[in-house]
Order: structure tokens, then C-alpha cells, then sequence
């Protein structure tokens, strides 16, 4: 999994922090229920700054179930 978060997003430190938030949501999520082996970009537009960690985390379950659904 690798996350692409450009400059639009904001200065480093914010980019980085969308990072950190980013993986520890996958962890949580993978601990719950295992994601199956994918290659998987993960981007965030500069409004997901507006998001809180909980509406993030809902927003990437929803992405994952979606993946989930249309695998065979």
C-alpha cells in the first residue's frame, strides 16, 4: 500500500500527518477484518484536511468495502 499526498495538500508536516493517520486507520481496519493482498495508492485530495480522524476512517472502510465487493 503507498499513499500519495502532493504538495497541494499543504506544507510537510500536514502531509505527513494524513500519513500517520492514513496507516494507523489500515492497521485498525486490517486487525479487524485481514485485506486481502492488493496494490492499493491511497491519495487524499487537499479537502480531506477538513475531515475528522472518525469521518476519515469511515471514508476509507467505505473505499476498502467497495474493493472488497468487486473482488472475485
Amino acid at each position: 500500500m503507498a499513499f500519495a499526498i502532493g504538495r497541494a495538500y499543504g506544507p510537510a508536516v500536514s502531509r505527513n500527518r494524513m500519513r500517520r493517520q492514513l496507516r494507523a486507520i489500515i492497521r485498525t481496519i486490517d486487525r479487524a477484518d485481514p485485506i486481502p493482498p492488493v496494490l492499493l495508492l491511497v491519495g487524499a485530495s487537499p479537502r480531506a484536511i477538513e475531515l475528522t480522524f472518525d469521518q476519515l476512517s469511515n471514508e476509507l472502510t467505505a473505499i476498502l468495502g467497495q474493493i472488497r465487493s468487486h473482488r472475485p
